[in-house]
């Protein structure tokens, strides 16, 4: 099964920062057992910073022409990927590890246990002694109960019904996106949150190094170009816990355990408040600054 890595690229103000990204793309580059690396960008000057990288004849390069939602992502690779391929949705600035359980896990994961199964895995840092305490520490506690994944992966062909749902939301700067996607895919597979074993790297010093001042989601500065979407479909989404037996699981054809975030049966009133609730926390500076225009 050929094996390929889907990315979103964008082009980064901060040199150094934009050093880190192309860092991890010419390491999921330099994988023997990547096929492709699938880079999806809305402006094609971006693509300018990957020229020089060694094996850039591996990368095929997508215009999202606007913001990348991930439904862009999984109907591309549904239309243009070979049936049988393995798709590997990463964040920009994770990278495999090379291991043998990468590039065997056609044949060590999805040709054995029940058929209809993804994966998803939690990020291992790259240099974590350069990071804050405040971040690690939140960082351990999330891993630790899997409400997060930095990397997707799935099987052509995709399951139509998951296409069908409503896909229509950012994987980037955008809080409560991975425990939605888990959500929706424990609806047609069994997921697992495998990352102990297949292992992905998440290099981000630069952001990482200091602790932060400003409000946030967790750890994530609160601005008005966040995709507030999975935010407010939190009833939606699923923690993954990552202590289970997941040989076991595999071998015995079992569904991995999740835990809905929200309880299912949630009043609808609840449910709109939170949704005014999140609405008025990411916009609160705009409106404030449109108050004070008439006050």
């Amino acid at each position: 099964m050929k094996k390929y890595i889907t990315i979103n690229y964008y082009s980064d103000r901060s040199f150094k920062r934009k050093k880190e990204l192309l860092y991890c793309v010419q390491k999921n580059l330099n994988l023997s057992f990547i096929y492709k690396v699938i880079v999806f960008s809305d402006k094609y000057e971006n693509l300018d910073d990957l020229k020089n990288l060694k094996n850039y004849k591996k990368l095929v390069f997508v215009d999202s022409k606007e913001k990348l939602l991930f439904k862009n992502i999984i109907e591309y690779c549904q239309n243009n990927l070979p049936k049988n391929s393995i798709l590997i949705h990463l964040n920009l600035d994770n990278f495999l590890e090379n291991n043998r359980y990468w590039k065997n896990i056609d044949r060590d994961f999805f040709q054995k246990g029940f058929s209809k199964k993804t994966l998803v895995c939690h990020r291992t840092n790259l240099y974590p002694k350069k990071m804050s305490k405040l971040f690690l520490k939140n960082d351990k506690l999330s891993i630790k109960e899997g409400d997060f994944c930095d990397a997707i992966v799935m099987t052509t062909p995709i399951d139509p019904n998951f296409i069908n749902e409503n896909l229509n939301f950012s994987m980037s700067a955008s809080p409560g996106a991975d425990p939605l996607v888990m959500g929706l895919m424990t609806k047609y597979y069994h997921v697992y949150h495998w990352g102990i074993k297949y292992k992905t790297y998440h290099f981000d010093v630069v952001n990482k190094q200091n602790e932060f001042t400003s409000r946030h989601f967790h750890i994530i500065k609160i601005n008005t170009k966040i995709d507030s979407t999975p935010l407010m479909r939190s009833n939606e989404a699923v923690k993954i816990p990552i202590n289970q037996d997941w040989k076991n699981l595999l071998k015995k054809k079992i569904r991995p355990n999740f835990i809905y975030i929200k309880k299912r049966n949630e009043n609808f009133i609840k449910i709109f408040c939170r949704k005014i609730y999140i609405y008025i926390i990411i916009n609160y500076k705009n409106l404030l600054f449109k108050i004070s225009r008439f006050t």
